[in-house]
């Protein structure tokens, strides 16, 4: 009788590596084309960094909320011990982060920033990036808040099956 594996039958653990990979290429290239209107009309935007960080810590956190089985290195009950309470100190850098974005936003302003531009360019693009950058840090915070309680459920699980 011929065996017919298929190479996800042989290397199960390359396939969740390339996977890992592949979404971690996949959040940064979601971040660059959100973020493309700031390079399109040459913005000096100082907090791009901080904006680009939200970005890709929202979409990771929600792929591990929801995929969490799916990841290499959340497999066992120290990795994801490790990972809860590494998800409790992201979740209070993010918060600095945005109290910091906010206090920015707050004293400048975006209408500033992209004063150089024209009214209807400048109005459009400042929403966008009020609008975006609202969305993205409050889906990474809340993701932060969620991802505990679901590694917490995970480990629990885990621990009860040993």
């Amino acid at each position: 009788m011929p065996n017919h594996s298929t190479s996800s039958d042989l290397n199960p653990i390359l396939n969740r590596w390339l996977f890992e990979g592949i979404s971690w290429v996949a959040a940064v290239i979601i971040a660059l084309l959100v973020l493309l209107p700031v390079w399109r009309y040459h913005v000096n935007y100082p907090i791009l960094f901080e904006n680009f960080l939200g970005i890709v810590v929202a979409v990771q956190i929600a792929r591990m909320i929801f995929l969490y089985r799916h990841i290499p290195y959340l497999q066992g009950i120290r990795s994801k011990t490790a990972a809860l309470l590494m998800g409790i100190i992201l979740l209070l850098m993010m918060v600095r982060y945005f109290s910091g974005v906010a206090t920015f936003i707050k004293d400048v302003g975006f209408y500033e920033m992209f004063a150089h531009q024209a009214p209807e360019a400048m109005w459009s693009l400042a929403r966008y990036m009020n609008t975006q950058l609202i969305f993205f840090y409050t889906a990474a915070i809340a993701g932060l808040v969620v991802l505990p309680v679901v590694l917490l459920k995970a480990i629990w699980r885990q621990y009860n099956h040993r």
